[in-house]
């Protein structure tokens, strides 16, 4: 190649290059911990989906599934567990304004169900690969399903509606989500979300300077906007 030839080509690929835009870096990123389990984290769906969609442009998220059932800690529906669920079932409702049905109430009844982490948390670990920027949506949706329809979460038929409404891969999800990987996988995830968390739902925001706790518990919208916006508007000083 004559020498002119190879520094027009140069030349080209330097004028393509500069003109492509470069994605914008973000100023940090929310960290997210939930189970899908979590009455709490259902009852915080609409306030997390709110920070997300108000902030996604500027911050990353990340969901991290918390394990909060599983192994021998996992409680067995029955009627020992129905009790559990209708004394402390009542004040989230109440706090939150979500709805619980009787369908859950029955389910929680229901001693044919264990209600273990594992098999939901999977199926969200794997959203986030399948679909990272739909994890918020599906997570909620899923926990709409049993605590609102009363669904099992051991069940692909509870999944398969929702991931035909948010345009995600039924065949694969079918194919890996209780894959041997994708389960320890998730299990991989616990530990990792357990170094953020002690319970659920715990929410984190992170920079080059750390980690800081924004809330752990429940929150509510506005205030959790105000606190990520102040500390945006700080960033930006």
């Amino acid at each position: 190649m004559r020498w002119s030839s190879l520094f027009v080509l140069l030349f080209s690929f330097s004028l393509y290059s500069c003109g492509q835009p470069k994605e914008e870096e973000k100023m940090g990123k929310v960290i997210y911990v939930m189970d899908p389990h979590c009455g709490w984290c259902y009852g915080n769906s609409p306030n997390i989906l709110a920070v997300y969609e108000q902030f996604k442009s500027q911050l990353d998220f990340e969901l991290l599934v918390g394990g909060m059932w599983v192994g021998e800690n996992a409680p067995q529906g029955g009627e020992g567990f129905a009790q559990f669920i209708q004394d402390h079932s009542p004040r989230m409702e109440k706090t939150t304004g979500a709805y619980v049905s009787e369908s859950f109430y029955k389910l929680s009844g229901d001693s044919s169900y264990v209600f273990n982490s594992l098999k939901p948390a999977a199926a969200i670990y794997l959203v986030k690969q399948l679909a990272g920027d739909k994890s918020f949506q599906f997570a909620s949706a899923i926990q709409t399903a049993t605590f609102a329809e009363g669904k099992r979460l051991d069940k692909l038929a509870t999944y398969l509606p929702i991931l035909k409404q948010l345009d995600i891969d039924q065949t694969v999800f079918e194919e890996r989500w209780l894959s041997q990987n994708n389960l320890q996988a998730t299990e991989q995830e616990f530990i990792v979300a357990g170094q953020y968390a002690s319970g659920f739902p715990t929410l984190l925001f992170q920079d080059s300077t750390g980690v800081q706790p924004l809330a752990s518990g429940y929150f509510e919208k506005e205030e959790m906007v105000n606190q990520i916006q102040e500390i945006i508007t700080k960033k930006q000083d």
